[in-house]
């Protein structure tokens, strides 16, 4: 596990058009009680063995938001207690001999849980459902009870945001190319995280354009959920 502590991280990048809203506003608490950055977000990524039920996790990495700048990370490899098949070593890099001295899943969830303090944080994720249903399923495999957070799901947020012909997907890759974010750690779960992170502020820019300005906009967006321990079905 590796987390690097008060290393912050301004999400502003020149392409973006209201780099201010990256840093918290000016003004009194009153000015702005209700903007998206007053949130504190944990943005998660996660590498596993496949897609199915029968899969698991790899590597799980989160990133904490807080004002508009990422101020923590979080990474660890996770041993999947099974062979990683061939094609997903050859996509992600991550090979049995570098999770074979890993925390066990049940650690793993442990400590992430840890990180991310849940009950007072907002999940982010791309494609949300997909990291929920491993995660919720790792809590309950550990007897670890599942937060229940609120999830903010930035693909869902992207179609909302960003309908075609905008952008021809809504893949976390297109997303990336049409902000101009670069990742070259491509499939790693800290590096995605990151990316992430980056690809929710520039919805977030989004969303100002079209007038929304605080977390009551963002909340009447379809990409709002709650994710209970029992929708592990949604893999």
């Amino acid at each position: 596990m590796r987390r690097v502590s008060g290393n912050r991280i301004n999400l502003d990048t020149p392409h973006l058009a209201e780099p201010a809203l990256f840093a918290r506003d000016e003004g009194s608490a009153n000015d702005f009680e209700g903007d998206v950055w007053r949130r504190e977000y944990v943005v998660v990524d996660l590498e596993t063995t496949g897609l199915g039920a029968d899969s698991q996790m790899t590597e799980i990495g989160a990133v904490r938001l807080k004002n508009g700048e990422i101020v923590d990370t979080f990474t660890t490899l996770v041993n999947p207690q099974m062979q990683i098949p061939p094609q997903i070593t050859a996509l992600t890099g991550i090979t049995d001999l570098m999770v074979a001295d890993a925390p066990h899943p049940d650690e793993a969830i442990r400590q992430f849980l840890h990180f991310a303090q849940l009950e007072s944080s907002i999940l982010i994720a791309h494609n949300a459902s997909f990291d929920c249903g491993f995660l919720t399923r790792a809590a309950t495999a550990a007897n670890v009870e599942w937060p229940c957070p609120s999830v903010v799901d930035t693909l869902a947020l992207a179609r909302a945001l960003l309908p075609r012909p905008l952008v021809s997907n809504h893949r976390l890759g297109t997303l990336m190319r049409h902000f101009k974010i670069s990742n070259d750690c491509a499939h790693r779960a800290l590096a995605d995280a990151t990316a992430t992170a980056q690809v929710f502020a520039g919805l977030v820019a989004e969303l100002r354009k079209l007038g929304g300005t605080d977390f009551a906009d963002l909340k009447e967006l379809p990409c709002f959920d709650n994710i209970s321990r029992s929708r592990t079905d949604r893999l």
